[in-house]
């Protein structure tokens, strides 16, 4: 498993202790057991285009041919801002997110990871990848998918299979 504290000098302000490797170890075993099981159950790298359904918090995956054929509900968990190189937490200002978003927080609380209670801090696309992970984990998700905007990425927990 690759080392997530990075080289981005302007991440320090985030700790990565051991403990917190140690969960993104965990977790990073987890997320790969997940997408296994949707590449073989469902064989999720036929899919060619997805579509979401915000209101229900839903995505929906479709073949080539436009056919649909695997839905999920999600959950947004935070964006990564490419060009500000920062990960923003969801649970601002959405208070139902921010309920299901509550176990991922305190977690961190508990065992002291401020990347997983902080807002808003520096981060790189890596970083991005490993809260992500930590959060699947902790929230027994189906994976992670990552949606790519003009300036930020938003990164999603894939829940429940419709």
């Amino acid at each position: 498993m690759e080392n997530i504290s990075g080289e981005n000098q302007a991440a320090q302000n985030i700790a990565f202790n051991d403990a917190f490797q140690v969960l993104h170890g965990k977790a990073h075993e987890f997320v790969t057991d997940k997408q296994e099981e949707l590449l073989l159950n469902f064989g999720l790298e036929d899919y060619s285009d997805y579509a979401l359904d915000e209101s229900q918090n839903s995505i929906q995956f479709f073949h080539a041919d436009g056919s649909p054929s695997l839905s999920f509900q999600y959950l947004l968990i935070g964006t990564w801002n490419r060009s500000e190189n920062t990960w923003t937490w969801a649970w601002e200002g959405d208070h139902l997110i921010q309920e299901d978003l509550e176990v991922i927080f305190n977690y961190g609380e508990f065992y002291g990871f401020e990347a997983l209670t902080s807002r808003k801090w520096q981060a790189t696309e890596k970083h991005a990848w490993a809260v992500g992970a930590v959060s699947a984990y902790l929230r027994g998700a189906n994976g992670i998918f990552k949606l790519p905007f003009v300036d930020v990425d938003k990164f999603i927990l894939l829940q429940k299979i419709q």
